[in-house]
């Protein structure tokens, strides 16, 4: 997650909110890279939601299709 001057946003976090398949609730935290991770139960096509510290909220579409991880990039406004 970046904001919009490019810069890494910490300790926003990122949790699934739908998908192919019931999934469990799990959520990750952005390291000082502004990258996160975490796994997925089936392929398929995932909304991510990322909520940032001072509780703007976004979201993507990001599909998974085999076990390879999956770059999803969130560039923000000002947070």
């Amino acid at each position: 997650m970046l904001d919009s001057g490019g810069t890494p946003v910490t300790g926003a976090t990122v949790h699934l909110a739908d998908g192919p398949a019931p999934f469990p609730d799990i959520a990750a935290l952005t390291g000082q890279d502004g990258c996160f991770s975490f796994a997925v139960p089936v392929k398929g096509v995932y909304t991510v939601m990322c909520r940032a510290p001072n509780d703007t909220v976004w979201q993507v579409s990001a599909s998974a299709v085999t076990a390879e991880p999956v770059r999803v990039e969130f560039h923000v406004g000002d947070v």
